[in-house]
């Protein structure tokens, strides 16, 4: 969960951080299984010793997303909704997953827009990404409204245990603040210090903040880094910011 596996990434050594590769736009139901890419895509030999540095891998969370899976005896979409959507009132949260009978179309929600990327100065149509095949590294699907009740109900302690939401937000400073599945570093609020600040490495970024009893949200494309999302911006964020962040409308 801190990508300090040394496995390898599925996607295969030599594509950039900046680019997709072809695996990713492969529309084969093989790669969007995550037992065969574990066993096709990342064997070989480590490629640093596990624990001794940080490298960012999707399949990190695909060796995560077989061992719940093999746990509760059901597939990921399936524990997603039971876990959390379905407690949650998440109705517009899933995973998405590749069609069987024609691969060329993904099920993707209805309301789902296309994505674009600035290219040599324009702004073009991304790839048509095989999305699927990001299994639980980045194929769920979601909305404004259902992150804003997912991030309420993980700083109040609905979703999980007082213990395990520490552990989960503790990040480690020599990992550059990398937490469980996320980054969490101190964050300058007022004058105040904040008690966590969550981002998310997707292109969804998903910033949560808390003091006291307040909850402030951000939700922006990850693509372009903003002020209050990393750790090598040491922003603060004016009181303003916090009025009228209401508790019992995470909507808002």
């Amino acid at each position: 969960m801190q990508h300090t596996s040394g496995l390898p990434e599925p996607a295969g050594e030599g594509v950039k951080d900046d680019e997709i590769g072809s695996f990713y736009l492969t529309k084969n139901t093989k790669y969007a299984d995550p037992k065969f890419v574990i066993r096709e895509r990342m064997k070989g030999a480590l490629l640093f010793t596990p624990g001794s540095k940080f490298k960012y891998n999707n399949g990190d969370y695909l060796v995560v997303q077989r061992v719940l899976e093999k746990a509760y005896k059901e597939p990921f979409a399936e524990i997603l909704a039971l876990k959390i959507a379905n407690p949650l009132g998440l109705k517009n949260t899933g995973m998405l997953s590749n069609d069987n009978r024609q691969l060329k179309v993904s099920k993707l929600p209805r309301a789902m827009l296309k994505g674009y990327e600035l290219a040599e100065e324009k702004i073009v149509p991304e790839p048509n990404i095989a999305i699927e095949n990001f299994g639980a590294a980045g194929a769920m699907y979601s909305n404004a409204s259902d992150l804003a009740k997912f991030g309420l109900a993980l700083s109040s302690g609905k979703l999980l245990s007082a213990e395990s939401t520490q552990i989960m937000l503790t990040g480690d400073s020599k990992l550059g603040y990398l937490a469980l599945g996320a980054w969490v570093f101190p964050l300058q609020l007022d004058n105040a210090k904040a008690a966590s600040n969550l981002s998310s490495p997707a292109r969804a970024q998903n910033a949560l903040a808390r003091r006291r009893n307040r909850h402030l949200q951000i939700i922006t494309d990850g693509r372009y880094r903003t002020a209050p999302c990393h750790p090598a911006n040491d922003k603060s964020i004016a009181q303003s910011d916090w009025r009228g962040v209401d508790e019992s409308r995470p909507d808002v």
